[in-house]
């Protein structure tokens, strides 16, 4: 439930879930234009600053989203062993954005992708 939750609001926001790392994720918003080699010819040229402010834009606005929907969001009940009712745990968010170019690749083997 958790996750789907953040799941939803990262992706109305455009952002793309890169990796689940115990209960954090990391989230990459792509840039609208793609980098072509600059030995291609009419090739389009790196992505402007703008298109990266817009990226970095886009992040900020749905980690604060995320601060505002998880602050009054309450997990279910939890049952003990003993079959009652526990405290339900109280919720902290902490969210870093930062902004940077990166290549993204594949690793896998014949079991396992990341």
């Amino acid at each position: 439930e958790y996750f789907s939750l953040i799941n939803k609001i990262v992706w109305k926001n455009g952002g793309s879930v890169m990796k689940y790392a115990g209960d954090a994720i990391f989230v990459m918003w792509p840039e609208a234009t793609a980098k072509t080699s600059p030995s291609t010819p009419n090739s389009t040229p790196p992505s402007t600053p703008t298109e990266a402010s817009l990226c970095l834009l886009q992040a900020i606005q749905t980690a604060d989203l995320l601060v505002q929907t998880l602050t009054s969001y309450s997990p279910p009940l939890l049952l003990s062993s003993s079959s009652c009712l526990q405290p339900t745990p109280t919720l902290s968010l902490h969210v870093g954005v930062c902004q940077a170019d990166c290549e993204v690749g594949v690793v896998a083997d014949e079991d396992r992708e990341e």
